[in-house]
């Protein structure tokens, strides 16, 4: 009774340590016990053997029997005493016993065996996990350029010579960003980047410069995309790249007539396209991991469904 006992017991411990199906591990440990079973050696008989009997004490002696139930051992003094199965501990038990032996040897396989079924089941559930996320960094770079241009024109009544100059600033500006894609996962994993450079246009004859819009008043449509592309980016598993990105040049004309006098003649002529911002987006097959933006309005639902 206290040798079921045992087995019962030990099956029952490696069974309910996992969410596999105890009735595969089951029948695997019992074809393991099985083919193990005509591999065991016992020592022989007449050889000294050393047996550790279930209360920790170790006793020495030739083997004189050795059944399916018992062992006799013949101590120096050639007394001869006999071990019941389950008097033995089970260290002994598996030297002597071919049901013991393939026992241990089976728990110890389905163990293993249970052990690579969850790495196995890990790494199959890490594999489909896709986390990871951004930060971005923005700087933009402007320059600015001017040009004079010196016109003479003759009166044709007057025979006079008027002179007048046409003054002609470029403003440049290119949008810088430094992306950070973080990648939270315990697998290395290749992420897409989408990043929009977005323009406004500047109408004609501008008196001043025009107020920055309200977030609130900012809709897809209302806006250009200056330039835009996408990146597929690999980082290592709980790792970190940096990817850099700029938009292509924004550029705004700003032209002014002098005359001889020194006096503007008409109001200046603006023209070109200003920097309105960007969108940077993380996808992983088609799902939005992560999103960055200059605006907060960039980043409704509205936008990102239609930038994704």
């Amino acid at each position: 009774m206290k040798r079921v006992r045992f087995l019962i017991l030990s099956l029952i411990g490696i069974l309910s340590l996992g969410a596999f199906g105890a009735e595969d591990l089951k029948t695997y440990y019992e074809n393991r016990k099985a083919e193990l079973i005509p591999t065991f050696e016992a020592p022989r008989l007449g050889s000294q053997v050393t047996v550790k009997i279930a209360s920790g004490h170790s006793r020495t002696g030739i083997l004189m029997k050795l059944s399916a139930g018992s062992i006799s051992l013949m101590s120096d003094t050639g007394t001869t005493v006999n071990y019941d199965r389950a008097m033995l501990h089970e260290s002994s038990r598996t030297v002597f016993f071919a049901e013991d032996y393939a026992h241990v040897k089976a728990l110890e396989l389905t163990r293993e065996y249970k052990q690579s079924l969850y790495e196995d089941q890990m790494a199959e559930d890490l594999a489909n996990v896709h986390d990871g996320e951004i930060s971005v960094s923005a700087k933009p770079e402007k320059s600015s350029d001017k040009k004079i241009e010196t016109k003479e024109n003759e009166n044709k009544r007057t025979g006079e010579i008027n002179t007048t100059r046409t003054f002609t600033r470029t403003d440049t500006e290119v949008q810088k960003l430094k992306v950070s894609v973080i990648n939270k996962a315990r697998h290395p994993d290749t992420f897409t980047l989408k990043y929009y450079f977005f323009s406004e246009r500047i109408a004609k004859n501008v008196k001043k410069q025009k107020k920055k819009k309200d977030e609130a008043e900012i809709q897809p449509g209302t806006l250009s995309i200056k330039s835009q592309a996408q990146k597929n980016v690999t980082v290592e598993a709980r790792g970190r790249e940096w990817v850099e990105l700029a938009s292509d040049p924004f550029a705004v004309v700003k032209i002014e007539l002098e005359n001889q006098s020194g006096n503007i003649t008409k109001e200046p002529t603006v023209s070109g396209d200003e920097n309105a911002g960007w969108l940077v987006i993380l996808l992983h097959g088609g799902t939005v991991l992560d999103a960055k933006a200059s605006h907060k309005a960039y980043l409704s639902d509205e936008w990102i469904a239609k930038y994704r």
